[in-house]
């Protein structure tokens, strides 16, 4: 039986989840394009789940290199030997997964990688006539460290390069970005912004509407039978949270646990206030 997640990744075979098919057909654009782009939200914000399933949208097409920089240890930002080292490890680990080519997988994993202008050229050699897609989650996690800052302008630089038949770089890089937000959770722009002008401007919203709501509450009620108006709990739900993904799941999972199959607006405004507290 499914249920409604608010702790890590969410899927769909597990998960009551509101439909991102539609998202992720719009995201998946810019990446034809071959844009470099930045996902900008507040943590809980289901940044990893998009990127998971775009992950698994890509693999028909690209070569696909998710890495999440949560897994590279701050003191790995203090020698360019040890973030390259870092990074090529999980793009191996990582191809090992999303890469059916199990030589370029072997060929991605070159411990001669010591300075970023070797890992210039091994990202040339693994880019060469090939669609290489590159992911990061928790691009900011360490913040924006020298290392950081340098391997942004080489990946700048390289994309600068290829444009001109120059070099061979990433067909189009991704940064999952939380940046800094005030009490109010608005966006700290000096403090947020990914330090490179190349990335593209990302106008896709990851709050949902009503009608995403809907359906993931119809699924819902398909399988315990409630009986609830799900018009009417779509738009309390709506109204309470705006469609931001985590408090939309949070209310339904202390429903799902504490109405007892007596769903209605009223419940919901209480379950919301009751969760406010906590």
């Amino acid at each position: 039986m499914k249920k409604f997640n608010i702790q890590g990744l969410c899927v769909p075979e597990d998960d009551y989840m509101m439909d991102i098919t539609g998202k992720i057909e719009k995201i998946k654009k810019y990446i034809d394009r071959g844009e470099y782009f930045n996902i900008e939200k507040p943590p809980k914000y289901g940044k990893s789940t998009i990127l998971a399933a775009l992950e698994r949208r890509l693999r028909d097409e690209y070569i696909i290199i998710p890495i999440n920089f949560t897994l590279i240890k701050p003191n790995y930002y203090n020698s360019m030997k040890d973030f390259c080292s870092a990074f090529i490890t999980q793009a191996v680990d990582a191809l090992g997964f999303s890469c059916d080519d199990k030589e370029y997988t072997v060929k991605w994993r070159n411990y001669g990688v010591r300075d970023f202008n070797a890992f210039n050229n091994h990202i040339t050699e693994m880019c060469r006539d090939r669609k290489v897609v590159l992911i990061i989650d928790n691009a900011d996690k360490n913040g924006y460290t020298r290392i950081f800052l340098d391997f942004c302008t080489m990946l700048k630089s390289k994309r600068a390069a290829s444009e001109n038949g120059g070099d061979y770089t990433f067909h189009s890089v991704i940064f999952s970005v939380t940046g800094i937000y005030d009490k109010n959770n608005k966006r700290i722009p000096e403090i947020y912004s990914v330090p490179w002008d190349i990335a593209s401007d990302f106008k896709i919203t990851l709050s949902f509407g009503k009608k995403e709501i809907a359906a993931m509450l119809k699924e819902y009620e398909a399988d315990h039978n409630t009986g609830m108006n799900i018009i009417k709990i779509t738009e309390t739900i709506y109204d309470l949270t705006c469609g931001y993904p985590h408090w939309v799941s949070r209310i339904c999972k202390y429903g799902d646990k504490n109405f007892h199959r007596k769903w209605n607006s009223y419940k919901i405004i209480e379950a919301a206030k009751t969760i406010i507290k906590r």
